[in-house]
């Protein structure tokens, strides 16, 4: 689409300049100076053809941008679905299978078939970046995540640093107006955040290489538990992160946010964390809770008889709904303390790539060891804090 406006910036431009020059051969074969009308005339030319040559140069840096974006797009694994190509919810790499594949894929990169009877060899001191695979379509919670990373929508950021509106007050003043008069003004404060992805890494201790050159299996075991590592540690800065030096501010310590205390037992302060966010105009999107906590819903009694209280209620076990509303098991969370969350009011942000190194070096070399890295870089965006409630779902 662009092109085609490139061509026809260029076509304007050569022919305002065509009658720049026209005007000008005129007055030179008559051995004369402009007359009023031809310099005026001159002038307008010039100034449209140089106003093509801007246009020209805006036109090509904004290509310049879409092919960076399409470039980006092909690389994370497009859209998520949502048709903004912006946001997309879940990262299918919290789940073994998915953070499997990624491990294959890194090992395919990280080895070599070099040997007569194609015994693959590790590259020492190799250094490779994959995308971070993301799916086409939604995550569906229907299938329980291991991790609120399932469930949070992410943005994937191309740049280190970045800036968003957080909005921190919604007072709605809507009313009817008689003609003529003041209309009633609503408030919704917004706060420009500016914001810089958090380098989020780890290392493994040092591998003998001969099990990593004769067993494939140890060298991807490895790896996948060295994502499971990285994305436990994204999901603790999620939502333990204190906002401190270069840790996230989680959603346990977001200033701004609703508290719900502990009210008869664990189900009914859940739904009382539910109603804080209906009073704001949120939806309860998702509940996260200690595994603990959750059996203790799970096996709550209502009577001396022993009546299982989730078993008479429409509770799917598999399907981890509570008040029709996702629960997700988080050993990150601390026992006695719940998060009931609008999922559009936050939003992980992460860089696209996740990058795996493995090294001899700090003295492997003589021990003939290697030593893996993973590292990325995220953040996590609080859009809306009112859309994010701490319960205490056990009496103090």
């Amino acid at each position: 689409m662009n092109t085609k406006k490139i061509q026809t910036l260029q076509a304007a431009g050569r022919k305002a300049l065509e009658t720049a020059r026209a005007i000008e051969a005129k007055a030179k074969a008559e051995g004369r100076s402009f007359t009023a009308d031809e310099r005026k005339a001159h002038g307008e030319a010039i100034e449209e053809a140089r106003a093509s040559v801007a246009d020209i140069k805006t036109a090509r840096a904004d290509q310049t941008v879409l092919d960076q974006a399409k470039a980006l797009e092909a690389e994370i694994g497009g859209p998520a679905g949502n048709g903004n190509g912006t946001k997309r919810r879940g990262l299918p790499i919290t789940r073994k299978a998915g953070a499997a594949q990624v491990a294959a894929k890194l090992a395919e990169k990280m080895t070599q078939t070099g040997s007569p009877d194609s015994q693959k060899a590790l590259a020492p001191s190799g250094a490779v970046v994959t995308g971070t695979p993301m799916d086409a379509a939604v995550q569906s919670l229907a299938d329980p995540g291991v991790s609120i990373l399932d469930a949070l929508y992410t943005i994937p950021n191309s740049t280190p640093t970045y800036r968003y509106l957080r909005q921190t007050v919604r007072d709605d003043n809507a009313a009817v107006v008689p003609v003529g008069g003041t209309k009633p003004t609503s408030v919704y404060n917004l706060v420009q955040i500016d914001e810089a992805l958090k380098i989020v890494a780890h290392l493994s201790e040092g591998i003998h290489e001969y099990w990593l050159r004769d067993s494939a299996s140890v060298q991807q075991f490895v790896e996948t538990e060295m994502f499971q590592g990285l994305l436990h540690g994204i999901e603790g800065q999620v939502i333990n992160g204190d906002g401190l030096g270069d840790n996230f501010t989680g959603l346990l310590n977001v200033s701004g946010a609703q508290v719900q205390t502990f009210a008869t037992d664990a189900i009914t302060t859940v739904r009382k964390a539910i109603t804080k966010l209906e009073a704001q105009g949120h939806a309860a999107g998702l509940i996260v809770l200690n595994p603990a906590d959750w059996e203790t819903i799970e096996l709550s009694r209502t009577d001396t008889a022993g009546q299982l209280e989730m078993t008479a209620s429409p509770v799917d076990r598999a399907a981890r709904r509570l008040w029709s509303t996702q629960v997700v098991p988080s050993t990150v969370v601390a026992a006695g303390t719940g998060i009931v969350l609008d999922t559009t009011a936050v939003a992980l942000r992460m860089d696209g790539a996740i990058d795996l190194r493995w090294s001899e070096s700090d003295g492997l070399f003589e021990k003939n060891e290697l030593r893996a890295r993973i590292e990325t870089r995220a953040e996590l965006d609080i859009y809306q804090p009112l859309g994010i409630v701490t319960a205490a779902v056990a009496a103090a």
